[in-house]
């Protein structure tokens, strides 16, 4: 069985994680799995290939990109994470990858890589697609989230993203394009979150299409119990005060990584005298090391990291991993620090509660509560709670996102969609 993914890049965001991590444990089962990408990012493999072969495709890619956040913008340039038209991309129908496989699967495929035209192209292809949504994209009028709205249901237009007043706007018209383009007829869709799957079921674009939910999976080797001592003391890190983890990519400048309710929760652990002395928040991601933000607990900036032995390093030397979003699919920081025996606090939004058992294997908030996003830190600090809910949180990372289990998984759909 040939298996071709599809991704921006290789190496960087979630989305790249999870399809990287699947084409490794697929090519373990015997799967001839490779992957297609915009951009290498990560080191050179011999099953990644890049469409860029090129200084004249790089050119294209830039003008590419250029154009997508252009056209965000010029309308609203708060929402340039948050929204992608999908109308720059290459065709890669004729792209060896793409002819060979039996299997074609997209993962997340903005950011000037496939366009709603080449997405429909390839939907035209006689062969088996696979698409696992890493976000609603794929059934909006151009919104990675919606952020309650559910105009996608229908039409959009008016978009309260985009804030254009105007029914006809940018969000329409793609949404408009997307349902004369792609056709749902050799699509398989896949969410990581049962959250996700219900809306893609409410979506006017998806609601007849196959839809399944199969988890991200997570390499519980790498992420595994290690010596927090021993961490603590090669980071130059106390060994006896509380660790707070926070990181993602941008987890600082994207306003939806919910940096903003991050602070006010430690401002209110800062007010308990024993807990603001003995607590260290420490940050990762590219952005970690240039933002001007005052924290009121002691604060450490790890930089970025991206060596998945560092990032579980990061997880086992904290007591508490927090991920505040506002918005969120199934972050692949939860089921990390979970398989490193680290409990998270997180909102109760998304799919996170597909992950999160509250006070079992970390603390849900109250969404967008900072009292309880405090309260849930707190909690998951504190010495009896902490090994407890560690424990769990490893045993179910064991239990339901190996690798192997994962791609178990997407080996039975891809043979069942083969006959």
């Amino acid at each position: 069985m040939k298996v071709t993914l599809l991704n921006a890049t290789d190496a960087t965001g979630g989305a790249a994680i999870a399809a990287r991590r699947l084409m490794d444990s697929l090519r373990q089962k015997g799967v001839d799995a490779n992957m297609l990408v915009e951009k290498i990012q990560g080191e050179e493999h011999p099953n990644i290939q890049s469409i860029i072969k090129n200084p004249i495709d790089k050119v294209k890619y830039y003008l590419r990109v250029k154009a997508e956040e252009g056209m965000v913008t010029k309308i609203n340039p708060a929402q340039l994470y948050n929204f992608s038209p999908g109308l720059q991309g290459v065709d890669v129908t004729k792209h060896p990858l793409i002819k060979d496989a039996d299997i074609i699967h997209l993962h997340w495929v903005n950011h000037g890589f496939l366009s709603i035209e080449s997405i429909g192209k390839l939907l035209q292809l006689d062969k088996p697609i696979v698409w696992t949504f890493h976000d609603m994209w794929p059934f909006t009028g151009g919104c990675h989230h919606s952020r309650g709205c559910m105009k996608f249901t229908e039409n959009c237009g008016d978009c309260p993203i985009l804030k254009t007043g105007k029914a006809d706007d940018l969000s329409s018209q793609i949404l408009a394009l997307k349902k004369k383009k792609i056709s749902t007829l050799n699509l398989t869709a896949l969410t990581p979150s049962s959250w996700l799957g219900g809306l893609v079921n409410k979506s006017d674009l998806l609601e007849k299409a196959r839809c399944f939910t199969i988890p991200n999976a997570v390499n519980t080797d790498v992420f595994s119990l290690r010596n927090k001592e021993h961490l603590r003391k090669k980071y130059n890190l106390p060994l006896y005060k509380n660790i707070i983890l926070f990181g993602a990519v941008n987890a600082l400048t994207n306003k939806q990584k919910g940096i903003d309710y991050l602070v006010k929760a430690m401002e209110v652990l800062a007010a308990d005298s024993a807990m603001g002395q003995n607590t260290i928040l420490c940050i990762f991601g590219e952005d970690s090391n240039h933002v001007n933000i005052n924290f009121p607990l002691e604060t450490k900036f790890m930089g970025k990291i991206s060596s998945p032995e560092i990032m579980a390093e990061m997880y086992s030397l904290a007591d508490v991993f927090v991920l505040p979003s506002l918005e969120e699919n199934l972050p692949n920081t939860i089921m990390e620090a979970m398989s490193c025996g680290t409990p998270t606090v997180a909102y109760n939004v998304g799919g996170i509660p597909d992950l999160i058992a509250h006070k079992s294997t970390g603390y849900l908030a109250e969404y967008l509560s900072v009292n309880d996003l405090a309260k849930g830190l707190f909690y998951c600090i504190s010495v009896n709670d902490n090994q407890r809910l560690g424990n769990e949180s490893r045993r179910v990372a064991l239990l339901n996102y190996s690798q192997d289990a994962i791609a178990e998984k997407h080996l039975t759909l891809y043979k069942s969609l083969m006959h």
